[in-house]
């Protein structure tokens, strides 16, 4: 029998609420939260104000509308997602009701932020 480091430890006994995440679990959390801030790039230059987010990613936000498509694009997208990782869960899930409530009404458009539905 092998005895390595790389074995995982047996599954614990404590309630679900309790145990960690697991890595797809952490994945698809990291991917929504990368979804959004793409997604929030295309918000009125205006209105990303009200959403009470820190300057940091509101500079980053306004980092990956200078992009076109491609690699620089991917990876400022991932920089967006982890800044929001950092923000509180209640927070952010504030955050995200506002977003989704403007995205709802339609002013995320301008004549400039029409391309952003090509990018997705």
């Amino acid at each position: 029998m092998r005895h390595g480091f790389n074995r995982r430890p047996r599954a614990s006994v404590e309630p679900p609420e309790i145990m960690e995440k697991s890595r797809s679990q952490i994945k698809r959390e990291m991917l929504a939260l990368q979804k959004l801030g793409d997604e929030m790039s295309c918000l009125s230059s205006r209105l990303l104000p009200e959403l009470g987010l820190p300057e940091e990613i509101l500079e980053a936000i306004a980092g990956l509308r200078a992009l076109p498509p491609g690699g620089a694009r991917k990876r400022q997208v991932k920089f967006l997602g982890g800044l929001l990782r950092c923000i509180a869960p209640d927070k952010l899930t504030e955050v995200e009701r506002q977003f989704r409530m403007i995205k709802k009404v339609g002013i995320t458009k301008t004549s400039k932020e029409k391309t952003c539905d090509s990018l997705h």
